[in-house]
């Protein structure tokens, strides 16, 4: 496994600059099981920004199914937009490679490592407007580095709690779902957060 940590520029850095609608997906740890290589250039891809610029031109690095459905929950929170992408940045809690299933405590060990690093992705120039945690790993490290007081959440950010995009379920639920997430956002200042459930095909609202 490869031990170099990734990076998480915007998509596209010029328009996140300039955008007030600025959505930023959050998950645990980058998946190293499957290496990301450009066809092209014969170089590895190692950062989130460049995996969805390039996924489509190289086979989406054998993880389609991840591209599609991220791609479903942007176009639920910016349907009017004609390249949502431009709007868009991927980040994980842990820089680190992971592998297919993350382990919550070495996420949270990170984090607690790292918390300086980590708590760029939410300040600042650069924060986002919109926040999506995937699964139920950083729906963990985010509750938990709350309690601990570990990243300073800029309370102008809002954030609300889809699946992973690898889960067992119907696009045409997540498609539905997605056209919800704007009614269902909560700032970071809230100990509430909405989640959707694609095993029940409902919101619930968590308070921890």
């Amino acid at each position: 496994m490869n031990e170099k940590p990734w990076t998480f520029e915007p998509y596209n850095r010029e328009v996140w600059n300039k955008s007030n609608t600025r959505v930023m997906f959050v998950g645990a740890d980058p998946n190293e099981n499957n290496p990301k290589i450009n066809k092209k250039t014969g170089r590895e891809v190692r950062d989130m920004g460049e995996w969805f610029k390039q996924a489509p031109k190289n086979d989406y690095f054998k993880n389609k199914l991840f591209y599609k459905r991220i791609k479903i929950m942007l176009e639920g929170v910016l349907p009017n937009e004609d390249r949502p992408f431009d709007h868009m940045r991927y980040v994980d809690f842990k820089a680190s490679p992971g592998v297919s299933k993350a382990k919550t405590e070495d996420v949270m060990n990170y984090v607690r490592g790292n918390h300086k690093i980590v708590s760029k992705y939410f300040q600042g120039e650069d924060r986002p407007n919109i926040v999506i945690l995937t699964g139920g790993h950083a729906r963990t490290v985010y509750f938990k580095s709350k309690k601990e007081n570990l990243i300073d959440y800029d309370g102008a950010t809002k954030f609300v709690c889809l699946p992973h995009p690898s889960f067992r379920g119907s696009n045409d639920n997540l498609i539905s779902a997605s056209t919800e997430i704007l009614d269902r956002l909560m700032p970071a200042s809230s100990n509430k957060l909405w989640k959707w459930s694609p095993k029940k095909n409902e919101w619930a609202l968590l308070t921890k």
